[in-house]
């Protein structure tokens, strides 16, 4: 018997009828913002306001007189702390002078929380950043950094993160590193008494940055050594301070450490974002690579985000590989500018003799017996006696099995041996097994578990969405939280 339901039919829909979403306005954004801190307060949780953080940068615009009219609205017209805000962010630097010598403990608004006051001022150094106005922004930055050092509220603290990046950022555009150190140094040693390990994260990776940029290598190395990074910190925290260790290590000639920090940079890197931080790493990575006397991964290479960006460290890496002097010569010389620029140049200035070692490894191979000024043509060195020094050295290091006759400059090879025969496969494969143990003790320490306290707090609010799906929200936004900038 036919059935009597009506089939559906099949509606056409035309963009005319699919709803439009409303764009919504910078202003909109804000408030927003401001709702989630005080919902943040009144919960005694940092979720709220560590999505907030994540959002100071910014990926709306924000003009200065937008910021100036939502600064009024929250913090009151006639306040002081509204009035100098606004001619900061409609004037000049010099308004930007007075408004930092102005008296931070006077200026309290009452009724505002200290959260919402935070995000105002950090909102206006962002801007003035955006604006290319970077002694204004210092001076904001210096006053909002002052009203922080004051407050101890958890709930401040992943804002408070926030304010010494862009505390710091403001200071390197301005060309006054030096002058921020300081202030960042008894901003480290307060969050390490107080256990604020997100403020401390960000604190020690902006001296280290303040540190290489100045190539003050040494004093790096003992803010190192005398300071405890936070193993709980951001991935993207971790990401930098393996970097900056990386470099480090590879200035020091420690360059099996570095390759480890790299290693360890690349992996907690956003994989889909922060391109420039990603190449900065493979660039560096890769000269760490051939001062070890090994290639780098020829897939790095032929990334289709990075195979422009790395085609000068690929032309190094081919004159490196087959020995040629002369060729690495060439590639130092047409790519002097991009070198320094990425702040590889010393180094790669180090692979000279990794160049000559490799040459002379592939003539000891191919002759059981040569003669020093033949060697000398072959590497494109015109000295006999440097021949005679370098091939001497090659053999007490290990790269040749030779021996040198002085009297008639005849270098005779060495029956070579079998490879197996030696520890050296086992010692490769003691590294990679290392190697495995260390991404997972890192995959171990790295999951993290729901706060039972912040879940209980938000079932008792009858407004709040579903925990486990805002518990995978916030997991998702931590783990592809853009980078800054370097």
């Amino acid at each position: 018997m036919p059935s009597t339901e009506a089939e559906p039919m099949d509606v056409e829909t035309t963009d005319a009828d699919t709803p439009t979403e409303t764009p919504r306005t910078p202003h909109d954004l804000m408030a927003d913002a401001v709702t989630k801190l005080e919902r943040t307060v009144a919960h005694k949780t940092t979720r709220h306001v560590g999505r907030v953080a994540r959002g100071v940068a910014l990926r709306f615009a924000v003009e200065g007189s937008v910021l100036g009219e939502f600064a009024k609205e929250k913090l009151g017209e006639a306040h002081p702390l509204a009035v100098g805000l606004v001619a900061v962010l409609n004037g000049s630097d010099a308004d930007g002078a007075e408004f930092a010598d102005a008296d931070v403990a006077s200026e309290e608004v009452e009724g505002v929380l200290p959260e919402i006051r935070v995000y105002i001022h950090l909102l206006a150094v962002v801007s003035l950043i955006a604006e290319g106005r970077h002694v204004a922004a210092v001076a904001v930055a210096q006053r909002l950094e002052a009203y922080v050092q004051e407050q101890q509220r958890f709930t401040l603290v992943p804002l408070a993160g926030k304010v010494y990046y862009y505390f710091a950022r403001a200071h390197e555009l301005c060309g006054s590193s030096a002058a921020g150190r300081a202030t960042l140094l008894a901003a480290q040693q307060r969050a390490s008494l107080r256990g604020e390990d997100e403020v401390s994260a960000v604190v020690v990776n902006a001296l280290l940055r303040s540190y290489l940029a100045a190539d003050q290598y040494d004093q790096a190395h003992k803010l190192v050594l005398n300071s405890r990074f936070p193993s709980k910190a951001s991935s993207n925290q971790l990401a930098r301070y393996h970097y900056y260790m990386g470099r480090i290590a590879a200035v020091q000639l420690k360059y099996k450490e570095a390759h480890k920090f790299l290693a360890e940079a690349a992996r907690k890197a956003p994989q889909f974002t922060a391109l420039g931080f990603r190449a900065a790493i493979h660039k560096l990575h890769c000269v760490v690579y051939l001062l070890r006397g090994e290639l780098p991964d020829k897939a790095t290479f032929r990334h289709p985000q990075f195979a422009e960006l790395l085609a000068p460290y690929l032309e190094l890496a081919l004159a490196v590989r087959v020995g040629d002097l002369n060729g690495y010569n060439a590639v130092l010389e047409a790519h002097a500018a991009t070198f320094a620029g990425d702040r590889v140049l010393s180094l790669i200035k180090r692979l000279r003799l990794s160049v000559l070692r490799t040459g002379l490894r592939k003539i000891n191979m191919a002759y059981s017996r040569i003669s020093l000024d033949d060697i000398a043509a072959k590497l494109g060195l015109a000295s006999r006696g440097d021949v005679e020094f370098i091939v001497a050295k090659a053999i007490r290091d290990g790269v040749m099995d030779a021996v040198v006759d002085a009297e008639t400059g005849v270098v005779t090879t060495n029956e070579v041996g079998d490879v197996y025969s030696s520890s050296a496969p086992l010692d490769e494969l003691s590294q990679r097994i290392s190697f495995c143990f260390s991404i997972h003790d890192d995959a171990v320490r790295a999951m993290r578990y729901p706060d039972v306290k912040s879940k209980a707090v938000v079932r008792g609010d009858a407004d709040e969405e579903d925990v486990d799906e805002l518990d995978l929200v916030d997991a998702l936004l931590d783990d592809e939280d853009d980078l800054e900038d370097l």
